[in-house]
């Protein structure tokens, strides 16, 4: 006869093994260690990413801004003046400077200054981050529009400017070009008009 074995249990096929699950330490390090250097890696791609896209939101809101002044001269028959905002807040570095932003208004008088009792039709507030310059022959803080929707009479063609405050390379500089009859057109990089 066969005795049983001490110490054995007859319910040792019914007792469960525990399973521990999560990470032990070492893998959450290598893990974190990981992540760090990726990050290391991207952050400039980053930084330029970002540039670019401030560049480009500037970019488009003027676009919009001129279009806009543009359409209010012809359905207002003239008198309209795309201005840049001045501000005690956004100290610019002189008439071509517009970082600070731009304002459309009805110019009842026709000074190029937005005075009391005429109508602010639009604001644009300060550009994030992004210096905007017009290169213009006659430097001016504003353009007036005439009511069939062009510019100064002295104006046959400007553009903006645009590019990231910190230099973040000339991929992210951009060139708003406008020709004499308003059409605009962007151009990427370092070049000009």
């Amino acid at each position: 006869m066969l005795e049983p074995l001490t110490g054995v249990s007859s319910m040792a096929p019914f007792v469960r093994r525990r399973h521990f699950a999560g990470f032990t330490a070492i893998e959450l390090a290598a893990a974190m260690g990981i992540v760090a250097i990726l990050a290391v890696i991207a952050a400039p791609n980053l930084a330029r990413f970002f540039d670019q896209y401030r560049v480009r939101h500037a970019s488009e809101s003027l676009k919009a801004a001129i279009y806009f002044a543009r359409t209010e001269a012809i359905r207002r028959a003239g008198n309209v003046t795309l201005r840049k905002a001045s501000s005690t807040q956004c100290p610019t570095t002189g008439p071509t400077d517009w970082s600070c932003g731009w304002i459309v208004f009805a110019d009842t008088n026709a000074n190029g200054v937005h005075d009391a009792g005429e109508e602010l039709i639009q604001t644009s507030p300060p550009t994030s981050r992004v210096k905007v310059t017009i290169v213009i022959p006659n430097p001016s803080s504003y353009l007036k529009i005439n009511r069939w929707g062009r510019f100064n009479e002295t104006v046959n063609a400007f553009s903006f400017r645009l590019e990231p405050v910190k230099d973040g390379g000339n991929e992210a500089h951009m060139t708003l070009c406008v020709n004499s009859g308003g059409r605009l057109r962007t151009v990427h990089g370092a070049g000009g008009c």
